[in-house]
């Protein structure tokens, strides 16, 4: 393998505690998307480890993964219930958050247990939005009510007290039911009555900005390309794909193993950049789906030598910024090929971990 995932899961862990220090409520785990790329039986094993009881997952199959995972965790579908996942809902104790009234038909012969309701207050995505129809909820077992706000990330948004507002309509209905509004932004950024009883951060977790601001978060993932190939290109030869880079002049041009199939976004040819032992060079030419081209003047590297595409060195909002995309996208994109190595507090990088918790 020549491209490599690196995941600290202190870092994870220290994002987690740093969250509870920020929040009045419990900090639940939001790890859909396979952790957002990062791997959830891991991810999923540290946060529990770190006092982590909640999490919340995309699909019924996420959530049966991780319950085999965590048999004594409380599992949220986002997906709330299809015309399939009924039984499997069921068997495994996982609880659907539903958002219209074709799911509550579909879980009504199971009414007895748990759902979650998803409130529409300004996403105008999924979700219930009319507080007068309260009645038709009567007979299910509502345990949590969900919103998400759309502006969360800009916290000075007034669009985000009115959501708050719209919210706080629609839950007088359910008093007694907690509530669930804030994922990372509104978590690091909006004060706690923005908060609700339980927080559902994601990105945050795994070190990634959820705005363009710093959170405090630490890093979590970095990732890396090994130099595959370097040679000497002569002032006026062309670079890549469409001969999109000329070089200005005698050049050290390194091959790295990893391209846009791994998840190095295209968008950042010649525009993007690494970092080899602290030192930045360019991505010259086309990413292609394989390999990245480097100019490594004067850096003096060496085939078989690691490159940094976001980490410490590179931090990941910058990448995504250069992408014109968020972080979200830079780390859920990660190819599955790429190796996953993992570190925890007194053990160095290794390919896996134990995946069993409980």
């Amino acid at each position: 393998m020549t491209a490599q995932l690196k995941i600290d899961l202190s870092a994870l862990a220290r994002n987690f505690d740093l969250l509870n220090t920020r929040v009045t409520g419990e900090v639940a785990g939001v790890v859909k998307a396979d952790a957002y790329g990062l791997g959830m039986a891991p991810v999923s094993q540290t946060l529990w480890d770190s006092g982590c009881t909640t999490y919340f997952v995309a699909t019924a199959t996420e959530g049966l993964a991780l319950r085999t995972l965590l048999p004594k965790a409380t599992i949220y579908i986002f997906e709330g219930v299809q015309a399939t996942s009924q039984k499997k809902l069921l068997d495994a104790n996982l609880i659907p958050v539903i958002y219209n009234h074709h799911q509550l038909q579909l879980w009504k012969p199971y009414k007895q247990h748990p759902i979650a309701l998803q409130i529409e207050t300004g996403m105008n995505r999924l979700g219930f939005a009319d507080s007068t129809e309260s009645d038709v909820f009567a007979d299910f077992e509502v345990c949590l009510l969900v919103t998400h706000y759309a502006n969360a990330d800009n916290p000075d948004d007034p669009y985000n007290q009115l959501q708050r507002d719209r919210f706080t309509r629609f839950r007088r209905s359910f008093r007694q039911v907690p509530c669930s509004l804030a994922n990372s932004a509104a978590s690091a950024a909006l004060d706690s009555s923005f908060h609700g009883d339980i927080v559902r951060p994601g990105i945050g977790l795994f070190g990634g900005s959820p705005g363009a601001f710093n959170h405090g978060f630490e890093n979590v993932a970095t990732l890396e390309g090994q130099i595959v190939d370097i040679r000497q290109i002569a002032k006026g030869e062309r670079i890549g794909y469409g001969s999109s880079y000329t070089c200005p002049r005698q050049s050290t041009i390194a091959a790295i193993g990893i391209g846009y199939a791994d998840g190095v976004r295209r968008a950042l040819s010649n525009c993007g950049q690494v970092s080899l032992n602290g030192s930045r060079a360019n991505i010259v030419g086309r990413i292609s789906m394989d390999v990245t081209q480097v100019n490594l003047e004067g850096i003096n590297p060496e085939i078989g030598n690691w490159v940094q595409f976001f980490g410490n060195d590179i931090y990941l909002r910058e990448v995504s910024s250069l992408a014109s995309t968020i972080d979200y996208e830079i780390l859920t994109g990660i190819g599955a090929r790429v190796e996953r190595l993992y570190s925890s507090k007194k053990d160095g990088y290794q390919e896996t971990l134990n995946p069993s918790v409980g």
